[in-house]
């Protein structure tokens, strides 16, 4: 996959919803996430893997699963914000 970053923010966010478990292993989650990502700007898409590669892990658990005041905190572009919102809606 292409946007490393976004695929590992996608893939913590995944496991702490359960995303990824004995009934959907990681293979099918990465094939819908890839599924979703094609219908996505591409320019967005490598903005958003940019700025997601500058987080380290504390930092991305916070975006993908804080609380509202930690998420703010980390000041994400609204782009980013809401291509997760479909990602959690469409792939999750």
């Amino acid at each position: 996959m292409r946007y490393e970053a976004i695929k590992q923010a996608a893939i913590v966010m995944a496991l702490d919803n359960g995303a990824i478990n004995r009934y959907r292993t990681l293979v099918q989650f990465l094939d819908d996430l890839r599924a979703a990502l094609e219908k996505e700007d591409a320019d967005n898409l490598e903005a958003a893997n940019v700025w997601l590669g500058t987080l380290n892990y504390e930092q991305i658990d916070i975006f993908t699963g804080g609380s509202d005041e930690e998420i703010d905190a980390l000041n994400s572009p609204e782009f980013v914000d809401d291509l997760f919102n479909r990602i959690f809606q469409e792939v999750l």
